[in-house]
């Protein structure tokens, strides 16, 4: 059975680092996360959030889960 995938939103001014491992070293950034640029997380760890690029550190001052709700096609806005 799959994962549930949720959406967090980057909240960090400067933007958050996607790294391909769960801890922070300078070797494993794949990219920069820009501020209000919204993950598909698939893992909610205590200490990480997994997504299907990698993984970002679960810090509530550098990502929050989104509550925007998202569009369906055709609706009016």
């Amino acid at each position: 059975m799959a994962a549930a995938k949720t959406t967090y939103k980057v909240v960090a001014p400067a933007g958050v680092f996607i790294r391909s491992t769960p801890e922070q070293s300078e070797e494993n950034v794949v990219r920069l996360a820009n501020r209000d640029e919204r993950l598909v997380v698939v893992n909610v760890g205590d200490e990480w959030l997994q997504t299907d690029e990698g993984y970002v550190m679960n810090q509530p001052y550098i990502v929050e889960p989104d509550t925007v709700t998202p569009w369906k096609k055709g609706e009016a806005e």
